[in-house]
């Protein structure tokens, strides 16, 4: 597979090509291509209007790098305790791929809006590549969502706590 095949294969899994799936999956020249992919993808973010920092394009594709693997690595777990049947090198092979969509980010707001269109090549990967139903894909997909929305409010709690105590310490 050459780059400019991968980038095709890229966008047949945006488009939800469903025969696209076990192809990329199972071609181990994709993985390579998938990091890349996926590594400018965080170039793109980190030079979007939007970033953290004016170097942020040269430590965002470090970012989505492993960003990729971990996250990855936690839907292949969720995956297989519902009875998935796909591999972490496939699933890794598809999302890097499909991670076109972050070379978007550049764009503001319209590239962050675009990105949002992973959730649909994930599902579609728990189908197609997990061989998970419907049902078990979205549980699948909203585990991780949930567990950093209650991170996210633990954590913003404890930054108000912690902002409160702080102006109580200084009253005296």
């Amino acid at each position: 597979m050459r780059f400019v095949e991968s980038l095709k294969e890229g966008l047949e899994l945006i488009k939800l090509n469903r025969e696209a799936y076990p192809r990329v999956a199972g071609n181990p020249a994709a993985f390579s291509w998938a990091l890349l992919i996926t590594a400018l993808a965080g170039v793109a973010g980190g030079l979007s209007p939007g970033s953290i920092g004016s170097a942020g394009f040269l430590w965002m594709p470090v970012v989505a790098v492993i960003g990729l693997f971990v996250g990855s690595a936690i839907i292949h777990v969720l995956a297989g305790l519902f009875g998935g049947k796909g591999d972490l090198t496939g699933l890794i092979r598809i999302l890097g791929l499909s991670n076109l969509l972050g070379w978007a980010g550049i764009i503001p707001f319209v590239g962050w809006l675009v990105s949002l269109w992973i959730y649909a090549v994930l599902f579609v990967s728990l189908r197609e590549h997990y061989k998970l139903d419907a049902l078990k894909a979205v549980i699948v997909m909203l585990i991780p969502l949930a567990v950093l929305m209650v991170f996210a409010v633990f954590f913003g709690l404890a930054a108000i706590m912690a902002l409160f105590a702080g102006g109580a310490l200084k009253a005296d």
